[in-house]
């Protein structure tokens, strides 16, 4: 039987999936927040505030090894991302958003050598 190339996966793929997701820097991190947004949102998501809407109890959230804040949504998702209008447009962004965290974080943690 030939597989429709537009759904090449089904849910017998799932355990690969998140194998190859695990592979992506901080997709897991952001499939976890499109999950969340999936349960609490609605879209668009028009502010910070329909992110925060996200962590628990409006303050945190946390995923593995990970922690995200009210604080760090503020300072790593710039308000010329909003709005979200969609899943797709939420994980894009986030994907961005947590890229630029972890740019500064190394930059705080890792300085360059001196010459």
């Amino acid at each position: 039987m030939a597989q429709d190339a537009r759904r090449p996966f089904d849910e017998h793929d799932a355990a690969l999936l998140a194998r190859v997701l695990d592979h992506v820097p901080n997709g897991a991190e952001v499939a976890y927040a499109a999950k969340r947004a999936r349960e609490r949102a609605k879209y668009p998501i028009t502010a910070h505030d329909g992110l925060v809407a996200l962590l628990d109890d409006g303050k945190v959230a946390r995923f593995r090894d990970r922690e995200v804040t009210a604080d760090a949504i503020k300072r790593y998702v710039p308000k010329e991302f909003f709005p979200f209008d969609d899943e797709d447009d939420l994980i894009a962004k986030l994907l961005i958003a947590f890229d630029r965290a972890e740019i500064e974080h190394s930059k705080q943690t890792d300085p360059r050598p001196r010459r």
